[in-house]
């Protein structure tokens, strides 16, 4: 069985989006889901050391438990412990996937907005 891992918000709205995207356009069996409200910021901005250190491990748990090679980081539109615009957003998601991508080297990382419409971009 093949895993990928999704670090996103626990809003509920973006759930199905990022299944069907991550299903749709990728060849996985399972999705390890890791979610924080307003994960793209938690971990652009690491305010909250002991958040970011919980995160993390649940990352490295999928990483290791499940041979997952890939995380897909997702922020999204309206959201109630992030309210930022999708520039802030963006930003935010990029600066967050380039920590990721110090914490695992090896594991590819897809950075996510989705929209309040639910629709799914990748971002830079």
């Amino acid at each position: 069985m093949k895993f990928c891992t999704s670090i996103q918000c626990i809003d509920g709205r973006v759930v199905d989006p990022l299944r069907e995207h991550i299903f749709g356009a990728h060849d996985y069996d399972h999705i390890d889901t890791v979610t924080a409200p307003g994960a793209d910021a938690l971990l652009a901005e690491r305010g909250d050391a002991a958040a970011v250190s919980v995160l993390l491990d649940a990352v490295a748990t999928s990483l290791a438990a499940h041979d997952s090679r890939m995380i897909f980081l997702s922020g999204h539109d309206d959201c109630a412990a992030n309210p930022v615009d999708a520039i802030e957003h963006h930003a935010q998601i990029s600066a967050a996937g380039d920590y990721l991508r110090a914490s695992f080297p090896g594991v590819s990382v897809v950075l996510l907005f989705v929209d309040a419409d639910g629709s799914i971009e990748e971002v830079g």
